[in-house]
């Protein structure tokens, strides 16, 4: 599945989040995965292969119903630091 996802472009911030439903339903099918969830979703943002903006519509309404809930609580932490370093970098664009 990783091979798959790094020959495709990044996922534009206005894209619904399908990398991500992709990711979570593999996480949820393959229970040995699931606890490396969150370590995953932060390779694939660092790498530029999962853009935030759709990694945070997954996150708050554009999950699958296939272990939504534990995974979302797993990546709830990646979450809010994302969140946070957005909403920093546009501070920062914003004095400039």
């Amino acid at each position: 599945m990783l091979a798959q996802l790094s020959h495709r472009r990044p996922e534009p911030d206005s894209t619904p989040p399908r990398y991500s439903n992709t990711i979570q339903v593999w996480c949820h099918d393959n229970p040995k995965v699931g606890p490396a969830f969150p370590r995953l979703l932060k390779t694939l943002v660092g790498a530029d292969i999962l853009s935030t903006g759709p990694l945070v519509y997954w996150y708050t309404k554009g999950h699958k119903a296939q272990g939504a809930e534990q995974l979302r609580a797993k990546a709830a932490p990646l979450i809010k630091f994302l969140q946070e370093q957005d909403e920093e970098d546009s501070d920062e664009d914003e004095s400039d």
